[in-house]
């Protein structure tokens, strides 16, 4: 079987993105320079890349010591690519040891194409714009990069676009600052320059810089770009005051529908706030809503992404009904920006610590605190407990926590157990330690992980650090297992004593004793 996992020996730091748009002829272009540092001795770099993105001018550059080497210029014979796997590996031409750090610069291009993946187009009565889905393995559609979880970096994008659209990323957009496409000419040929920043100068496209991310994961790294409009918010920061500004975009047919979702928003993220004791650390949070989007909604950090039919709602409309839905699908992306965004998991076999926990925060603990009086703790029974021990009690279930050696897997455990069980054992542990409690032991571990990556022991470390509970020993067997108890008791002794007996419950009815295991 392929190894599907990147290398350790490598890893990056910094990506710099220039990406062209062209709306009218549906491609686009773009260079990225990625810093990288040496983690171990190695003569080959392997990176991510899909199939339908054409690379060119690719080459290395090492910036740790002066290299007698110069510039490492890769062709087709020192680029090879495996298709199964998603991965371009770059021979050079001698062994750099550890500690080593260089500069990456690759060129690429595709074709913007309708599926849902990757970056790609939308079309609205108005024409098209392009947005992106990058979860969970899909960002190597866009740009050449380390396309796991684990390998966090810094982004820096620069968008450039056809005149009088706009473009959104995760950051603010960097006002006043003057184009440079003279920074690119020490890693590309000048055509390929010429080509990026071709119509600036005469005012035909513009160019817009987006601040620095944080340190994150590239399934969160996110950008648009059409003829949006934007309804704008705000909400000062209850622990430092900060005023920081909440927009929604949408193309005009829809704007007159997002209303409620500023209104969500802007009560939602400085409860979250509260309730973790971490600010929010981006200076801004946006909202795209899109016409043609696979899922609801998308917790990229700084611009969360969701389709009309999850996030719309029209201004006269009473139905109750619509409002707890689109509410509920806000507060667990925005509970992403915490967990997943600022600590994230190190593989897809920990997706609960974001989904099960988005899951909880969203339709429970924060939608307790900002609607009470819609009873979420009752419909979380309805909508999330129930749905999980239906599909937990079926033979073919699978624990929480699950093997993924393949990518290709991953979607398959997008499913009821890693959102609906894993906030049940989740909102099982909360009951048992107390809520609050619970939630103090979160915070440490958000604090203690703040832009790090975490597997499910850090999170039961986090809570047992504020209660003083073993807390690894009571959740192991709810995460690694498969099923839940059913307890049968019976008289015993003419009904002078009872006796108990756990078994793994089963909808047919039917177990092997192999497969009954007890929790």
């Amino acid at each position: 079987m392929a190894d599907y996992r990147l290398p350790e020996n490598i890893r990056p730091t910094r990506y710099e993105i220039v990406l062209r748009t062209d709306l009218e002829k549906e491609t686009f272009t773009g260079t990225v320079k990625i810093s990288v540092e040496f983690l171990k001795t190695a003569q080959c770099i392997t990176l991510n890349v899909a199939k339908e993105l054409v690379l060119s001018s690719e080459s290395l550059t090492i910036t740790s010591s002066s290299s007698a080497l110069g510039s490492i210029i890769f062709d087709e014979r020192s680029r090879s690519y495996d298709e199964a796997t998603q991965r371009v590996t770059y021979a050079l031409p001698v062994q750099f040891t550890a500690g080593t750090l260089a500069v990456l610069s690759i060129a690429f291009a595709a074709p913007l194409m309708d599926n849902l993946l990757g970056y790609y187009k939308s079309s609205w009565p108005g024409g098209i714009y392009t947005l992106t889905q990058f979860e969970s393995t899909h960002a190597r559609r866009a740009i050449p990069c380390w396309d796991e979880p684990l390998l966090k970096a810094v982004f820096s994008v620069t968008m450039i676009s056809r005149a009088g659209t706009v473009s959104l990323s995760n950051t603010s957009a960097l006002s006043n600052l003057p184009s440079n496409p003279l920074v690119l000419v020490d890693h590309f040929p000048l055509r390929v320059v010429e080509d990026l920043y071709a119509g600036v100068e005469t005012g035909e496209w513009t160019v817009t810089t987006f601040e620095e991310t944080p340190r994150m994961s590239s399934y969160l790294l996110a950008f648009a770009n059409g003829a949006f409009v934007h309804r704008e918010s705000s909400y000062s920061s209850p622990i430092s005051g900060t005023v920081r500004p909440l927009r929604v975009y949408a193309t005009r047919d829809i704007i007159e529908h997002t209303q409620f979702v500023l209104e969500v928003t802007a009560r939602a993220v400085p409860m979250f706030e509260k309730v973790f004791d971490v600010e929010y650390p981006l200076s801004k949070l946006d909202t795209l809503v899109v016409h043609d989007f696979d899922i609801n909604a998308m917790e990229n950090w700084g611009l969360i992404i969701g389709r009309t039919s999850a996030l719309l709602l029209d201004p006269n409309s009473q139905d109750l009904t619509r409002r707890i839905r689109i509410a509920g699908s806000l507060t667990h992306e925005i509970s992403h920006m915490w967990f997943g965004n600022f600590t994230t998991m190190a593989w897809w076999d920990n997706l609960y610590l974001k989904e099960g926990f988005a899951t909880v925060m969203g339709s429970s603990i924060i939608m307790n605190r900002l609607y009470p009086e819609w009873r979420p703790n009752s419909q979380f029974i309805n909508n999330h407990l129930n749905r999980a021990l239906r599909l937990d009690a079926k033979p073919s279930s699978h624990p929480i926590e699950v093997p993924l050696p393949d990518p290709s897997q991953i979607n398959q455990i997008f499913d009821a157990l890693s959102y609906a069980k894993g906030a049940s054992i989740l909102r099982m542990l909360a009951g048992y330690v107390g809520e609050d409690e619970f939630l103090r032991g979160v915070s440490h571990y958000l604090k203690k992980h703040s832009y790090g990556s975490t597997v499910s022991a850090d999170l039961w470390e986090g809570v047992a650090h504020t209660t003083g509970k073993d807390i690894s020993t009571f959740m192991r067997h709810w995460v690694a297992s498969i099923g839940f108890p059913v307890l049968t008791v019976t008289e015993i002794e003419g009904g002078q004593a009872i006796r108990v007996r756990q078994d793994r419950f089963i909808e047919d009815g039917q177990l092997e004793e192999k497969d009954n295991q007890v929790l």
